[in-house]
């Protein structure tokens, strides 16, 4: 009876390189699009923060001045928002406007055209902070 020495393979077959590289495109095709959905649900919750900050400024300008501030030119200029109300907004994902006059406003956050929720709008107005946002399977 004659034994084969299989303790050490000195080269991987290429069956066991295709049954590697399946395995990994199925991980992926699973993964992506998950990874897709964290990004935009991150990039919405940020631009969620940015718009109850603007509520909460809003709340302070009418405080300090009798009515609320609203943008001269819509998209308002994110410069804009920071000198009138202080509030500071990085974000290159949405374009703020700030809308109403000295006794209602509406703030809204509306995504640029990039993935799955394009032109979607999240608002907020002076009656609640709770952020009213349009449908969006990825939000």
């Amino acid at each position: 009876m004659q034994f084969r020495n299989l303790g050490n393979p000195k080269a991987i077959t290429l069956v066991e390189l295709i049954i590697v590289l399946v395995i990994l495109g199925i991980i992926f095709v699973f993964a992506i699009p998950s990874y897709q959905k964290s990004i935009e649900r991150s990039r919405a919750k940020n631009a969620e923060f940015n718009l109850i900050a603007i509520y909460n400024a809003q709340k302070r300008y009418k405080l300090d001045t009798g009515g609320y501030y609203s943008c001269s030119a819509a998209p308002c200029d994110v410069q804009d928002i920071k000198e009138n109300l202080g509030v500071e907004i990085s974000d290159p994902y949405f374009i703020y406007a700030i809308s109403g006059g000295a006794t209602i406003f509406t703030a809204e956050a509306k995504r640029l055209d990039e993935g799955g929720c394009a032109n979607k709008v999240m608002k907020v107005t002076q009656d609640s902070s709770v952020i009213d946002k349009e449908q969006c399977p990825l939000w």
